[in-house]
């Protein structure tokens, strides 16, 4: 070890000059034994302090910033008597900065820190920005209402009276209450030691998940009629109602993902730039949608006009005209708007998939749920119409003229009418 000496600003300064940025530099300062100016190779000069306690050689950092550009040498030599004071009387200054860093952050395990990680891991995978951006606001609203360390016992409850104090639906409340168990799945494989789960038994909204909107039998004859598929829209808005797909994926359907001869459709992730033009595809997961007989022969007959996608480029807009679309759409063919909404054709094509009998693993693969507590959730729906479509034995026959006027004598009764008059 070098011989200490009594360090000054300008020793230092030519020190650190004279000595090339990748070799190692240890000043010892003999006015304050134990102080230390120490550069390592192609680092910051920063300030610690070594001293013996109980046999033992320990080093403190002089500062809460100790490098040598934010503290002068008159300043670590206050600090580091201030932290021998301390030593001395049995507190370790690392110990004790490092609860009030910890303490600044939220605590322990905070949930600042727990946020930033997950936030970043969500953008890095390339999760839709708006679901990225809805989890980090209902994060930094838990940060705002107290719930800032997550082995706070009082954590769950701080964060379910935020979700039950929000001015919104159950639906939504349940939608809050999954990106918050999201959160305290993520804490339990950042913080190893964390010892239970922040938000296990978190109940938000009503004890269960209300009944999605739904369209009555009907009205899905309707909506997959010739005259609903006149124009794109109505051939997007049949097309995700046969298909279970998203929005999005809808949108963006292309040609060459589809076999109509083994009755499938690929739903692809998008690339950056497929992302970055509206293309999404939820959790980046692909999978193969089954495709029903009956669009298989309705897609047997749509022209392809648009290069490799199933419809025009008007059809992949995002914002209010998909629902002005929509909305007209439903007008035009005498449907109530009710509370539905585009969504609202997945939430059909799962229920009618229970209640006609297709197998639960093949109705998960192909709509994307991730287990089958979700699929279940259509059963109440779908005991509305099991009884009637028990003979459906799996297919969608939502255009077969017998099963028509059989399930909606009145949309036959219309439809004979035009024909007559045709």
């Amino acid at each position: 070890m070098p011989e200490p000496s009594e360090l000054s600003e300008a020793a230092i300064d030519k020190a650190l000059k004279a000595t090339a940025p990748d070799v190692e530099i240890r000043l010892y300062d003999a006015k304050v034994p134990g102080l230390l100016l120490w550069r390592r190779p192609n680092g910051k000069a920063r300030w610690y302090l070594f001293k013996r306690v109980a046999g033992k050689m320990k080093r403190a950092p002089v500062g809460e910033i100790n490098s040598y550009d934010d503290v002068p040498l008159a300043m670590a030599r206050k600090l580091a008597e201030q932290d021998k004071g301390k030593i001395a009387g049995g507190i370790d200054p690392v110990q004790e900065k490092r609860a009030k860093r910890e303490a600044a952050k939220g605590g322990k395990y905070p949930m600042q820190d727990l946020l930033d990680h997950v936030v970043g891991r969500m953008e890095t995978k390339g999760r839709a920005p708006r679901h990225t951006a809805e989890r980090k606001r209902i994060g930094d609203a838990l940060i705002a209402a107290g719930v800032r360390d997550l082995s706070d016992p009082l954590a769950r409850n701080k964060a379910e009276k935020w979700i039950n104090s929000q001015e919104c639906g159950d639906l939504t409340k349940h939608r809050y209450g999954m990106h918050v168990r999201a959160l305290g799945r993520a804490a339990l494989k950042r913080y190893e030691d964390l010892h239970r789960d922040p938000f296990r038994s978190l109940e938000v909204g009503s004890a269960t998940i209300p009944a999605p909107a739904m369209f009555t039998l009907d009205e899905l004859i309707r909506l997959t009629s010739d005259e609903a598929m006149t124009g794109w829209w109505g051939r997007l808005f049949s097309f995700l109602l046969y298909t279970g797909c998203r929005m999005r994926e809808g949108m963006w359907a292309r040609w060459s993902r589809i076999d109509l001869d083994s009755a499938t459709f690929g739903v692809l992730p998008p690339s950056a730039e497929q992302r970055e033009a509206g293309e999404a595809v939820k959790r980046n997961k692909g999978r193969t949608v089954t495709l029903q007989p009956e669009l298989v022969e309705i897609l047997r007959t749509w022209p392809h006009d648009h290069g490799d996608f199933l419809f025009p480029d008007a059809c992949r807009t995002i914002g209010g005209d998909t629902t002005h679309e929509f909305r007209a759409a439903l007008l035009r063919m005498t449907i109530p708007l009710k509370k539905r909404h585009i969504h609202t054709l997945r939430h059909a094509h799962c229920a009618l998939a229970v209640a006609c009998g297709v197998k639960d693993m093949e109705l998960r693969l192909s709509v994307g749920h991730g287990g089958p507590a979700m699929t279940a959730h259509y059963a109440n729906a779908a005991m509305l119409w099991r009884g009637k479509l028990k003979d459906w034995k799996g297919v969608f026959r939502l255009r077969d003229r017998a099963e028509i006027e059989r399930l909606a004598p009145e949309v036959a009764a219309e439809r004979k009418q035009r024909e007559v008059a045709g």
